[in-house]
């Protein structure tokens, strides 16, 4: 997210304190556009400004939220004006956020819903390494691994591993030493990992925390021969270990529901 200087700040709070005075306003007799320049860090803002007969500016609100880029929502309800410093500003709902977006990619699909919008129209995006960095059986794996999310019970691990593999003993190539790399080879390694994890971390049956945990040997064997094992078997259009992990993460997701 896009940080703001204190400058842009002092600005907003300079801007809020220029139209305080609205009873003073109203019984102003006489209204003209203010002459006073408005800069931003050094460059020209395009804000409205008034000047009353009582000597004081007067400018919009959402021009120096769009000058200082910060967020601005109105809310009819309760008739109250909301700045979030943290957010972008966002002149309505058509329009995409400015800082979200690699600008080109913004001024494209921009161009798209300033063509459509308010047609009764909708548009489809696709997900996977499009809306979101990764597969999203990929990027669901490795928050699994990174924060030990499993309730597989250790004695189950192997099975688990081995599930819709058609050649347990297919060569994946040859480690450093010289040793042939197979999924049954990988599958032993992960689950004498597992085994020591499970024993060990707090969040199964062991006592340690998980920057312990994460700085083990095992943990760090565990998690690239998992990930490794995930990428060759997806490369050969066997996503079969992303399925039988993330059912095991479904699970314990649903099982969390239940338990609130």
């Amino acid at each position: 997210m896009k940080s703001h200087k204190p400058s842009k700040l002092i600005a907003l709070g300079l801007a809020l304190t220029m139209g305080l005075s609205i009873p003073a306003a109203l019984a102003a007799s006489s209204l003209v556009p203010a002459s006073t320049k408005v800069t931003v860090d050094g460059k020209a803002a395009a804000v409205e400004g008034y000047n009353i007969d009582n000597g004081n500016n007067y400018y919009k609100l959402r021009d120096f939220a769009s000058a200082l880029d910060v967020g601005l929502t109105w809310d009819k309800a309760t008739d109250t004006a909301a700045i979030d410093t943290g957010s972008h500003y966002k002149p309505d709902a058509t329009q995409l956020i400015t800082g979200n977006w690699a600008p080109a990619t913004r001024a494209r699909i921009q161009a798209v819903i300033d063509e459509n919008a308010n047609q009764g129209k909708y548009v489809v995006f696709d997900f996977d390494n499009t809306s979101v960095i990764f597969d999203i059986q990929e990027a669901l794996l490795i928050y699994q691994i990174e924060n030990l999310q499993f309730k597989i019970d250790p004695a189950d691990m192997e099975a688990v591993l081995e599930t819709g593999i058609p050649d347990l003993n297919k060569s994946m190539g040859t480690s450093l030493d010289g040793k042939n790399i197979t999924p049954a080879t990988l599958v032993a390694d992960i689950t004498s990992d597992y085994e020591w994890i499970y024993a060990n971390y707090e969040g199964f049956e062991g006592d340690k925390d998980l920057n312990y945990i994460h700085a083990s040997n095992q943990y760090q064997d565990f998690a690239a021969k998992l990930r490794f094992c995930g990428e060759f078997l997806d490369r050969f259009g066997l996503p079969v270990l992303d399925e039988a992990l993330q059912a095991d993460a479904l699970n314990y997701y649903d099982q969390v529901l239940q338990d609130d």
